[in-house]
């Protein structure tokens, strides 16, 4: 369990009926947008929480919440060199594909369409109409160019198939990496590429990781995972910007921190942030994974209802 344990404080918080079951507003600090979908999980799975923990990744806890209804509005605050998502205001309907009985969007925004995530509206069934907004300073909305609409779905059938092929290739190679194999992938076309990977790899080590391999290659599409060493004085600004922007807003009624080990001191600095600006923290949850490197902390400030109901710090 990683970023995603959150979720299960987020459910706790709304059995205690510290936040409502419905129409929460969350705002997600955080270099990774973490709003993908897990792309063969049932829509339905929402419903069983058990079964949605097992399923849920690091990229995408988020959305499952808001098919379930809990949050209707995510608002994405991040740091200039983070851009997986188009600038904006982005409203899109979030429901149960009616041909896969998944959970699909009707944004376009590539950030989407490349995990083939898009279904025209009249596909949802059970759906809810939700908000996400993205932002950075000086930031600019555009408009994402969108061909037409069969051109759009035969896209996103295009992409399905690769990802089905990918997928099943780097499941054989973990089991088979010979040359039968390697020869057999080699005559579909649409990974054909992949063949040309797979002698350079062998050819530099004796017994490549595929698996990683594969989770890796998927970060490399429209746009690459954001990498960028903060220098102290970028840190002690964001530190800055996130107090002006605390002291802006209501008080939050859950908030949680996800970081690494390594940042204790960073932690720390921020943890006083947030109890000079929320007041004092009368609850306090320490959460450490079995990798014992990366943690969750989940405070409730002291509050009454609150027009947000979810902050989310991510610090990676």
């Amino acid at each position: 369990q990683i970023d995603y344990s959150a979720v299960k404080h987020i459910y706790r918080a709304i059995g205690s009926k510290h936040i409502p079951m419905k129409g929460i507003k969350m705002v997600h600090l955080d270099s990774h947008p973490d709003l993908l979908i897990p792309v063969n999980m049932s829509a339905d799975t929402v419903y069983d929480k058990e079964i949605l923990f097992s399923e849920l990744s690091i990229e995408n806890w988020i959305m499952p919440m808001v098919y379930a209804g809990h949050v209707s509005h995510v608002a994405w605050l991040h740091p200039y060199w983070a851009q997986q998502i188009k600038e904006g205001e982005h409203s899109m309907c979030v429901g149960k594909d009616s041909s896969t009985t998944t959970i699909r969007v009707t944004s376009r925004d590539d950030y989407f369409l490349s995990d083939a995530l898009y279904v025209p509206l009249d596909q949802l069934e059970n759906r809810w109409q939700r908000h996400t907004r993205r932002h950075i300073s000086h930031g600019v909305f555009t408009v994402p160019c969108v061909g037409f609409q069969e051109e759009l779905l035969d896209c996103v059938e295009r992409r399905t198939h690769q990802l089905e092929d990918l997928e099943a290739a780097f499941a054989e190679l973990v089991e088979d990496d010979g040359q039968e194999t390697v020869e057999r992938l080699a005559a579909n076309p649409r990974i054909k590429s992949l063949v040309r990977l797979v002698h350079s790899l062998k050819n530099r080590t004796q017994s490549p990781d595929y698996e990683m391999l594969h989770q890796a290659g998927l970060t490399c599409d429209y746009s690459l995972l954001p990498h960028h060493i903060s220098s102290e004085e970028e840190i002690q600004q964001m530190i800055t910007a996130v107090q002006l922007f605390l002291e802006a807003l209501p008080k939050p009624t859950i908030v949680t921190i996800f970081r690494y080990i390594s940042q204790s001191i960073w932690t720390s600095v921020l943890c006083l942030l947030l109890k000079s600006t929320l007041g004092s923290l009368i609850f306090y949850l320490w959460f450490v994974t079995s990798t014992k490197v990366k943690s969750i902390w989940c405070f409730f400030p002291p509050s009454e209802k609150h027009p947000i109901s979810c902050f989310l710090f991510g610090l990676h």
